[in-house]
């Protein structure tokens, strides 16, 4: 076992990701900007974001809401 979350029925597939980023982004991104005013800086750290939430996706329970995660 290397230690790596195995996906189970109530973690996210890849589609189902996609489609929260996409339904979630401007929002993400409207709350990062309350940091980083710059356009420029929140969308760099936007994306940083979706990426770790990316590398993250197995650990998210389905059962739970997808903004606070």
């Amino acid at each position: 076992m290397n230690g790596d979350p195995q996906p189970d029925s109530q973690s996210l597939n890849d589609l189902e990701l996609v489609r929260l980023l996409a339904k979630y982004d401007r929002q993400i991104l409207r709350y990062i900007m309350m940091f980083l005013p710059r356009h420029g800086d929140a969308e760099e750290v936007l994306q940083r974001t979706a990426v770790v939430l990316w590398e993250k996706s197995k650990e998210f329970d389905t059962q739970r809401e997808f903004l606070p995660w």
